[in-house]
């Protein structure tokens, strides 16, 4: 019940991550609790735990500000404080959706530096670099470099926005995928525990096959 409580407060990302280290059995129980506790936790656990472990879908958070295109400045700027009062997930944009389907992005930059009473189809930028729920996370980290993007959009094959990845967690990405790329060199096969914790037998057996 108390770790149910503490998944409660996580960020989606995190809770995932949490529930995919778990023995089965301790994740099932948690997962039964935390439905008690906050049922649309629970319900972010499933939908992120869907998606291969590597991939985009399971790397993405589900807290995020979406506004629609005929709000104006002022009413968005109103749905980014109500979702910064709710959220700990710090906040780059706002993402422009009609019905699920996502149809533009706004940074926060121009929401702050835009007259209140513009309209948000006039501000939006249409142009929106997103990612698939199944590309590998290595892609995703990739395409957030590559564009510099402090957070991108995860979007189904119908457009529909599913949540977004966030810079902090393309950091650790990168630190993993590039640990795993100098133990390569080095002729061991990748680690799933940190160096120093790692016995030598271990070692030994994920040196054999090179």
């Amino acid at each position: 019940e108390s770790v149910a409580l503490i998944a409660s407060e996580m960020e989606a990302d995190d809770r995932a991550d949490l529930f995919s280290v778990l023995p089965e059995a301790v994740g099932e129980a948690i997962l039964e609790r935390l439905r008690k506790v906050d049922p649309e936790a629970a319900e972010e656990v499933q939908e992120i735990e869907k998606w291969p472990e590597a991939s985009a879908g399971h790397l993405m958070t589900k807290s995020y500000v979406s506004i629609r295109p005929r709000m104006t400045v002022a009413e968005a700027m109103t749905a980014v404080r109500e979702h910064a009062l709710a959220s700990a997930e710090f906040i780059y944009s706002a993402y422009v959706l009609e019905g699920q389907e996502l149809v533009g992005v706004v940074s926060l930059r121009d929401l702050i530096t835009t007259d209140g009473g513009e309209k948000i189809a006039d501000v939006m930028r249409t142009n929106v670099i997103s990612i698939p729920p199944t590309a590998h996370q290595e892609e995703a980290a990739k395409r957030m470099a590559k564009y510099d993007l402090n957070a991108m959009p995860v979007v189904s094959e119908k457009g529909e926005l599913l949540g977004i990845i966030t810079v902090d967690d393309v950091i650790d990405v990168l630190v993993q995928e590039q640990t795993e790329d100098v133990q390569k060199i080095g002729g061991v096969e990748p680690l799933e525990v940190p160096y120093f914790q790692t016995g030598i037998l271990a070692f030994i057996k994920k040196r054999s096959p090179w």
